[in-house]
């Protein structure tokens, strides 16, 4: 319906320019020619079919189809089905408390992305990271563990208490005595591994919180689809160690560390992940 207005209020406009450029060539030479003045009054509808042939050959061209080639059904369905389906991490990722990099040389099988993640599956899994999420990033994947709680050596807590975020229940005057002195503060990390070749930097604006590190693990798939694991490990491919830390006092949330209280290293080794990758590696050979 636009369409038929825009026309038609294009056609009123070329018949007015045309009536009032045949009055003004009538008036201004008032020719005296019968001749004359027949072909001044002329000129109207032919300005007129001028002005409507051009508004109409411009408003054809206009609603042309482009002429970039267009993917047949089949050709769509080939592209879908090699995009691989898995959600994808924040990327730039936001600022770590701590990162280290991890040789990709310390993965015994890594030829590629697929016997990589069995192998880290494996290690996390001895050291009782069984919770776990995978996730894309540019050119690899990202593998996400469960928020836990950690002493200040890197070690996790043992039992139950390693993933209870909440206050721990006061059993004895010790306990009371430490919730009054603030000696009970907990520590707590999610650890997120960055398998790429792309080098990155991280997203300092990101606010990262203990509710977004929980849908964390929540978000990501249980697995790497197949596209994913049978992609060949770049040469220049790293992984890269993301440790995103918080602290909690009693009565309150927790708050995001943006710098850890014990360096990268220690997470590393006290979480006991690289100690486990170490004996796979040794294992298999």
């Amino acid at each position: 319906m636009k369409d038929i207005l825009r026309v038609a209020l294009e056609i009123l406009f070329g018949a007015g320019i045309s009536a009032c450029v045949s009055l003004l060539l009538y008036y201004k030479f008032k020719p005296k020619s019968r001749i004359v003045r027949w072909a001044t009054i002329l000129c109207s509808p032919v300005i007129f079919l001028g002005l409507t042939s051009y508004l109409w050959l411009s408003q054809r061209i206009e609603l042309a189809p482009s002429e970039s080639p267009v993917p047949s059904e089949s050709q769509s369905a080939g592209s879908e089905a090699q995009r691989p389906s898995i959600p994808q991490f924040p990327w730039p990722p936001p600022t770590p408390s701590a990162r280290v990099t991890i040789p990709i040389e310390s993965f015994y099988l890594n030829d590629d992305y697929g016997s990589i993640s069995d192998e880290l599956t494996q290690a996390l899994d001895s050291r009782g990271y069984v919770e776990k999420s995978y996730y894309g990033v540019p050119n690899g994947f990202a593998v996400v563990t469960r928020l836990e709680r950690f002493y200040q050596n890197g070690l996790p807590f043992a039992g139950p208490d390693r993933w209870v975020i909440s206050d721990p229940e006061i059993r004895s005057i010790g306990d009371y005595l430490q919730a009054l002195l603030r000696l009970d503060q907990g520590y707590f990390r999610v650890i997120v591994f960055v398998f790429t070749d792309q080098p990155f930097a991280t997203a300092a604006s990101s606010t990262v919180t203990s509710e977004l590190a929980n849908a964390w693990l929540d978000a990501g798939d249980n697995d790497l689809p197949i596209l994913v694991r049978e992609q060949p490990t770049p040469r220049s491919a790293k992984c890269t160690m993301l440790i995103y830390e918080f602290s909690k006092r009693r009565g309150f949330d927790p708050d995001y560390d943006k710098r850890s209280l014990i360096a990268a290293s220690t997470h590393m080794t006290g979480s006991g992940i690289l100690h486990a990758l170490s004996v796979a590696h040794g294992g298999s050979k």
